[in-house]
């Protein structure tokens, strides 16, 4: 089954680290790197929704597969910084199982969180923190559900990318932003509960408190080296969650109606990605216009909706060109520009939308 593939890597990471081996690292890039080659020569394969075989398996798929990643994340984590902890290995090793994790994390995992934290019910958000606490990123929770979603496309959205901005210029703003939005967040939340904006309720604070319990338990069962391989695939995991989101918003804006305010989110406003392996890869984060305008859907009701503009090629392949920004502009402003001019209703002339 298409979203069952993808445990396949972290299964294969964690059999390396136990045999003691540095092949996880040869592994992880070229899995990643032959999902990108196969959403070129797939392209993209049209809108409607993936196949749903019957009602009550999709039911089931929707409901168990992010499930599933929480403990294959937490065996990730743990086999590989106690590979880590072996005093043998050269930094040259820690650095390679920092990247095997953190690029696991971010590439896979983070969807599945991203899928939990849009859920109803108290467990599945908390599980979809103890996820992104897994890459010192818990605050991610609260800012990306209550703060992303009202303001995408906007200038007060930390995670939206304007035209002509880099990826390494765009960084810095979503990453301080994306905290500080968090923290505002809860103290109004709280205060419109009548509750104090710093107590025990407050998730941003929570989430820390979380994050700080899990670094000193890691560098007092893993020592030093241990904790250093989980700050660096953190930093790694949080690099390429937010690169997702440059991908997904750049250059898109909505405009101002007379009363000053934006209009409201539309399919307009994201970029999607109709190329089924990455799609299987991403829990359908591709079909991210949909998602916006509906966010509680799960992950395999989402469909290619009309009036949204579309990547050249998939999110593994659109984060890479991202790395190297003349690329990037060269494909995306144009690309942009042309969204931004078309009337509304009406995809722009050749765009892959319009198919």
């Amino acid at each position: 089954m298409l979203y069952l593939l993808p445990f396949c890597v972290p299964i294969a990471v964690i059999a390396g680290f136990v045999q003691g081996t540095s092949w996880p690292l040869r592994l992880v890039l070229p899995a990643f790197a032959l999902v990108v080659v196969l959403d070129l020569i797939l392209g993209d394969r049209g809108g409607g929704r993936l196949p749903r075989w019957c009602a009550s398996g999709a039911v089931t798929i929707r409901r168990l597969v992010p499930w599933l990643w929480l403990p294959g994340q937490l065996a990730l984590v743990l086999v590989g910084l106690w590979a880590a902890a072996d005093p043998a290995l050269s930094a040259h090793e820690r650095f390679g199982i920092a990247l095997c994790l953190g690029m696991s994390n971010g590439m896979l995992i983070a969807p599945a969180a991203h899928e939990l934290m849009h859920r109803r019910g108290r467990l599945a958000r908390g599980a979809a923190c103890m996820q992104m606490a897994l890459m010192s990123y818990a605050h991610f929770c609260v800012e990306h559900a209550q703060g992303h979603h009202a303001r995408v496309a906007t200038p007060a959205d930390a995670g939206s990318a304007g035209m002509g901005v880099s990826l390494y210029a765009h960084l810095p703003r979503a990453l301080v932003g994306g905290f500080a939005s968090a923290w505002r967040l809860e103290q109004q939340r709280l205060r419109r509960c009548g509750r104090a904006p710093h107590g025990p309720g407050n998730r941003t604070l929570a989430g820390l408190a979380l994050q700080t319990f899990l670094g000193l338990a890691i560098a007092r069962a893993f020592d030093w080296n241990g904790l250093l391989v989980f700050l660096g695939q953190s930093a790694i995991a949080i690099g390429i969650i937010e690169t997702f989101n440059y991908v997904q918003h750049y250059g898109l804006a909505r405009s101002r109606r007379a009363d000053g305010r934006h209009e409201p989110p539309s399919p307009r406003h994201s970029w999607n990605a109709e190329h089924p392996l990455s799609n299987a890869f991403t829990l359908n984060l591709g079909r991210h216009s949909h998602h916006h305008c509906h966010a509680g859907a799960g992950f395999d009701e989402l469909d290619c909706l009309p009036d949204a503009p579309r990547l050249p090629t998939g999110l593994y392949g659109m984060w890479l060109r991202a790395l190297f920004p003349p690329l990037w502009f060269a494909v995306m402003d144009p690309l942009a520009a042309a969204w931004r001019a078309a009337p509304r209703g009406c995809a722009p002339e050749g765009d892959a939308g319009a198919h």
